[in-house]
C-alpha cells in the first residue's frame, strides 16, 4: 500500500531521479557497475524512459572570460522516469523500479574544459523542476505530484525550496551528496554509497 509522502521526501526522490539520468547519460551503466567510476558529460544525448518521457543533453559551447576555460550545455527533461535499480530490504536481489517522473527546461550546467568534461556546478540558478508519478496508484496521492526550485553552485552548495520554503540548505558535499547523489565536481557519482544513504551493502 502507498502512502502520502513528505515534501522532503519527494524532493529527495527526485533528485535521485535527477543524479540517475545524469550518470545515464555519462556512460553509467543501468546496473550501476561503474557507479564508482569518474564519469564525463555527454553532449548531444537525448534519453528516453518507458513512459514516455526525455532527457536532452545539450551540446557544450565554450564560455567566456568569467568563467573561461569553461564550457556551459543545457539539459532538458520532460517527465522523464528511468527504470532504476535499487536494493530490497527483505532479500539481496536487486529491482528496478520506476515512480516518478521529473521536468525541467533549459537548465545550463558547466563543465570544465576540452577533455576534462566533468560536471562542476549549475549555472542556472532557482530553476524550476516538475514532479509527477508514473505508477497510476501514485497518482491518486496528491503528495506526488508538486514542483520545487534548486539552485546547485557546486559540490557544496545545494538549495531547494517549495512555495518559497526552503527545504534543503546544503553548504558542505557530505551534506549535498545525502539529498542529491550526482557527480559534480566529484570522484565520482554516490548511487551505489551506503555512506550517503542510497544503498545497503
Amino acid at each position: 500500500a502507498y502512502r502520502q509522502i513528505t515534501d522532503e521526501e519527494l524532493v529527495k526522490s527526485s533528485l535521485l531521479v535527477m543524479a540517475y539520468a545524469f550518470y545515464l547519460n555519462a556512460g553509467g551503466n543501468a546496473d550501476l557497475s561503474n557507479a564508482d567510476s569518474k564519469l564525463k558529460y555527454a553532449e548531444g544525448n537525448n534519453l528516453s524512459s518507458v513512459n514516455g518521457g526525455s532527457a536532452v543533453f545539450g551540446g557544450r559551447s565554450l564560455l567566456g572570460v568569467f568563467e573561461a576555460g569553461k564550457y556551459k550545455a543545457d539539459v532538458s527533461m520532460t517527465n522523464y522516469a528511468p527504470s532504476q535499480l535499487m536494493p530490497t530490504e527483505v532479500s539481496s536481489t536487486e529491482v528496478s523500479s520506476v515512480m516518478l517522473g521529473i521536468s525541467m527546461t533549459n537548465v545550463s550546467t558547466r563543465t570544465k574544459g576540452l577533455s576534462d568534461c566533468y560536471l562542476d556546478k549549475f549555472r542556472t540558478e532557482n530553476f524550476t523542476v516538475g514532479v509527477a508519478p508514473v505508477d497510476s496508484e501514485l497518482k491518486k496521492l496528491s503528495s506526488y505530484t508538486n514542483e520545487f526550485t534548486m539552485t546547485c553552485t557546486g559540490s557544496g552548495n545545494l538549495t531547494v525550496k517549495i512555495n518559497g520554503s526552503s527545504i534543503i540548505n546544503a553548504t558542505n558535499a557530505d551534506v549535498r551528496r545525502s539529498w542529491f547523489p550526482i557527480q559534480i565536481d566529484d570522484a565520482h557519482c554516490w548511487l551505489k554509497d551506503s555512506s550517503y544513504g542510497w544503498w545497503e551493502d
